[in-house]
């Protein structure tokens, strides 16, 4: 039988994560989104989170650690959105993450007896749109331009330019950008 161990982090992730579920609880969540998203980016920053300018970050969403969050300009990441950010997430310029997605950087090794927890970094390029409730998997790669549609599971780099669908996530067609 497999006993899960918590101290699988260091301390100073751990004391950033309790610091972060405490403000978070009682300065941001009980707020509606509009009100508190320059509040939540500057609470995320002062915790070690790199937030570009204009960033959209509602205030249901749930990031687990903020120290590994790198955000950079024009990024959404909307209501009920899950980030277990264990390793590394860098989502890039005018990335749109949707409503009830989950972002996942950590899995186990069900290889080993002992289930050991993996961490691996998720890259979101820019303009990325990521549709409702999708999952995005360790150590993927979501190409430029790509769009992932709702409900997707994505456990394998997505190439850019792309749209992809379905469990597990596979090409749909290539994305084409209309002049209007």
């Amino acid at each position: 039988m497999h006993i899960y161990n918590p101290f699988t982090y260091p301390f100073s992730i751990m004391f950033e994560r309790l610091i972060w579920k405490i403000l978070w609880n009682v300065t941001i969540r009980p707020f509606p989104r509009a009100i508190m998203n320059y509040w939540e980016c500057f609470i995320l920053r002062l915790l070690g989170a790199k937030i570009g300018k204009g960033c959209k970050i509602y205030s249901s969403s749930n990031i687990l650690i903020p120290s590994h969050l790198i955000v950079e300009d024009e990024v959404c990441i909307a209501d009920d959105t899950k980030i277990q950010n264990s390793a590394p997430l860098i989502i890039k310029k005018g990335a749109i993450i949707s409503q009830g997605s989950y972002i996942c950087c950590g899995t186990h090794d069900y290889t080993l007896k002992q289930f050991p927890h993996v961490r691996k970094s998720i890259v979101i390029c820019e303009d990325v749109w990521i549709a409702a409730q999708c999952f995005i998997g360790p150590g993927v790669t979501i190409g430029q331009g790509a769009v992932v549609g709702a409900r997707a599971v994505v456990t394998k780099n997505v190439e850019p330019w792309t749209v992809v669908a379905g469990n597990p996530a596979h090409f749909v067609k290539n994305r084409v950008i209309k002049d209007i």
